[in-house]
């Protein structure tokens, strides 16, 4: 009988076949690794109650996270039903249910912030990375596969395809996006010469540059800026930001990537809205690439009618020919007492 750790390498290409999103992909392996490391490479068979427990047990996940774990793992064990590791009828994970998410507020950062994070960046790469979700909404996972032959600088476009939704899109280029672009491009140039059409915009940076000592056997750093690999993409993009975030004194701010683009996209509501835009809410929807407005208004953690409500009423009379309320009125202080006969 198959270990769970073959199983599992099994299963991943069965959802590669499927073609299941990379990053469904990624959720199942990170599942699998952590499963056998807590169980030991046993056999599905042995899998039982307590298993499951010592999945759980110690770990400091989010719910949101728990929940996905706890989704990932019970996809995983069907997968064993079905080709026939487990029983059937069994179900090691009976008895746990997924628990609720608390609404938070939404994290997200005013354009002086994200201007700061830019000027923090240590590469110009990291610079041109934050402006194209700044300024595009994109996810990090669309940044990332955005090759040269996608931006058209003449019309001032971006070509992409939105993975999660599986559509392509067209989004602008605003001016303070092609100025940076402008800047990364030259950057690019001189290191590089002729820019291949399908070398990433935004690729993998090497190692650091070294050099010898004279008289021993070691290898320092040169100084020189980590060279581009334009063929490759970058791995960890949240690092990126996340370092950026760090050096202006908001490393815990959030989710690092959905924070930029989030913060992007909250910055433009904002401004549509200052300028009495009706319709901002789906202006950035379809930047976002949102099926729904609804969806947007959760993404951005903004409740429309709660905000109209409120400042259709808030200091105003609520019915005509009600109480008159004078004009003369004077609020108490903070000092004074209120009291009630």
């Amino acid at each position: 009988m198959p270990t769970i750790n073959e199983v599992g390498q099994d299963y991943l290409a069965f959802l590669e076949a499927r073609g299941l999103a990379r990053s469904t992909r990624t959720t199942a392996k990170n599942v699998i690794n952590h499963a056998t490391r807590a169980w030991g490479d046993i056999e599905p068979g042995d899998i039982q109650p307590k298993h499951i427990d010592q999945f759980f047990i110690g770990q400091t996940w989010s719910t949101g996270t728990r929940n996905i774990y706890l989704i990932g793992l019970r996809n995983l064990l069907k997968y064993c039903r079905t080709h026939g590791y487990i029983a059937a009828d069994y179900d090691p994970t009976a008895g746990w249910k997924t628990k609720r998410v608390e609404k938070r507020e939404k994290t997200w950062l005013t354009l002086p912030v994200l201007g700061a994070m830019m000027d923090a960046t240590t590469h110009a790469r990291d610079r041109a990375f934050l402006a194209l979700g700044i300024y595009t909404f994109m996810r990090a996972s669309e940044i990332i596969e955005l090759r040269w032959k996608d931006v058209d600088l003449t019309n001032n476009e971006i070509h992409i395809y939105r993975i999660k939704t599986q559509q392509a899109d067209q989004l602008p280029i605003c001016a303070e996006l092609r100025y940076e672009l402008a800047v990364w491009l030259t950057y690019y140039i001189k290191e590089h010469g002729t820019i291949d059409p399908d070398w990433y915009v935004v690729p993998s940076r090497g190692p650091a540059p070294m050099k010898g000592v004279v008289g021993k056997r070691m290898l320092v750093p040169t100084g020189e800026p980590h060279p581009l690999r334009p063929t490759r993409r970058i791995g960890r993009p949240q690092r990126i930001v996340k370092e950026a975030m760090e050096r202006i004194g908001v490393g815990d701010k959030g989710d690092a990537c959905h924070v930029l683009r989030r913060s992007g996209a909250r910055s433009l509501f904002e401004e549509l809205r200052d300028q009495g835009y009706d319709g901002s809410a789906r202006r950035v929807q379809s930047m976002l690439g949102h099926a729904s407005v609804t969806t947007t208004e959760l993404y951005l953690g903004i409740d429309n009618e709660r905000r109209q409500r409120n400042e259709a009423i808030a200091g105003r009379v609520m019915f005509n020919g009600g109480v008159n309320p004078s004009a003369n009125l004077q609020l108490p202080g903070k000092t004074a007492e209120l009291t009630q006969d």
